[in-house]
């Protein structure tokens, strides 16, 4: 599992979006991206409280409440990169619209690994997952930032950020990852496994294509 969740991460660490924003850029460029981040920014809160809940065992639980807390109030980080940037918060009409709903769908895709969990193991995996991806972003974003001027006044899109998420207690992923294949799962569950992986990076791709479409269109604007 392990290194299957590697090679997905490094595979998704290529997406052109990424290429886009190792580029010299200004912040005005990124507006349009974040605006259409909102939806998971905060669906994500959710993700992790509905995951925790369904979590039985005492200390996988503790590990993904711990995960929960720790990650509690960044979306209101999010909320004040938006108005740093003189940018609104997208209202009812915006989010539920034609222009967000890949946003949505790719952020349903990832909500719903929680009901389709079936062992409290895919449900710390789905944890792990959400990190992995998590990792590639906050870097990337966070020396996009840094080249741009704006690291110290950003919260959510800055090495704030990634410092925080590099700070985590609740998910020392190699111990996770030794834990889980120390336990005797079958071939059936191993499967299981890898095909949540499959479908949450999937999601992230549809979510990361149109972010990267979304940056596309206001470089062309600016040029």
């Amino acid at each position: 599992m392990p290194t299957y969740l590697a090679q997905k991460q490094a595979k998704f660490a290529q997406h052109p979006f990424f290429e886009r924003i190792a580029e010299d850029r200004s912040l005005d460029e990124l507006v349009p991206f974040a605006q259409r981040m909102t939806f998971w920014i905060q669906s994500f809160q959710d993700l992790l409280r509905l995951n925790e809940a369904r979590v039985i065992n005492p200390e996988l639980r503790k590990i993904a409440r711990c995960h929960r807390v720790e990650d509690e109030g960044h979306n209101e980080w999010f909320i004040s990169d938006l108005s740093t940037m003189n940018s609104r918060e997208p209202g009812i009409r915006s989010l539920y619209s034609s222009e967000h709903s890949p946003i949505r769908d790719a952020s349903y895709l990832l909500i719903s690994e929680v009901f389709r969990a079936r062992n409290d193991y895919e449900r710390i995996v789905l944890l792990l997952i959400l990190e992995s991806a998590a990792y590639i972003f906050f870097e990337r974003i966070a020396d996009f930032s840094e080249r741009a001027g704006y690291s110290g006044v950003l919260k959510y899109f800055s090495n704030h950020h990634f410092s925080a998420e590099q700070s985590h207690q609740s998910l020392d992923e190699q111990s996770i990852e030794a834990y889980i294949d120390s336990i005797q799962l079958t071939q059936d569950e191993k499967k299981g496994i890898f095909e949540m992986i499959d479908r949450a990076y999937n999601a992230f791709t549809v979510m990361f294509d149109n972010f990267e479409t979304t940056f596309e269109r206001r470089v062309k604007v600016l040029v």
